[in-house]
């Protein structure tokens, strides 16, 4: 299959799901992707913290080598300011789905694609309710690694409390 039958396939299957629209390149630029990319725009709902309807904006970029590829998906950037403090998602607003062992199956594209979006919703809820925090001291490293915007700051504050410190 190539790679026009591939995402026709996946644009049917994902629209029967979410409400999604694929960007012009006038478009892509703006939301800061390649205008050779392959991007839909997708508005979609996750539950917040009172397990109440959050609308949101994800991005599906489809490499060109897709099928065999699996497809990359990025937080809008409204959501991702709301949201860039949980774990998978990192300062160019891409939320992790697969590990970097992971391989696409070239046969179910449309699958793949559902399959993603479904991996970065529930990723975002995890996050919001603080159910995959632990995933953090996992992938420390990646998370270290990370700059965030120079409009974060750390503030200093004064406490009353003394650290002790031991030694053996």
């Amino acid at each position: 299959m190539n790679f026009s039958e591939a995402l026709e396939k996946s644009l049917a299957c994902l629209r029967e799901i979410e409400q999604v629209h694929v960007l012009s390149s006038s478009e892509k630029q703006y939301a800061g992707f390649s205008t050779e990319d392959a991007v839909l725009q997708i508005e979609t709902e996750i539950c917040d913290r009172n397990y109440s309807p959050l609308p949101i904006r994800l991005y599906l970029k489809f490499s060109e080598d897709f099928p065999l590829s699996i497809p990359s998906v990025y937080a809008g950037k409204k959501t991702y300011e709301a949201l860039k403090y949980i774990p998978h998602l990192d300062t160019n607003r891409l939320i992790c789905t697969f590990d970097n062992k992971s391989y696409a199956n070239p046969d179910l594209p449309a699958e793949m694609a559902a399959e993603v979006l479904g991996r970065a919703k529930r990723i975002i809820e995890d996050g919001i309710q603080k159910q995959n925090f632990s995933d953090f001291e996992d992938e420390f490293e990646a998370y270290w690694a990370n700059g965030y915007s120079t409009k974060d700051s750390v503030q200093r504050v004064l406490t009353l409390f003394q650290s002790r410190i031991t030694s053996d």
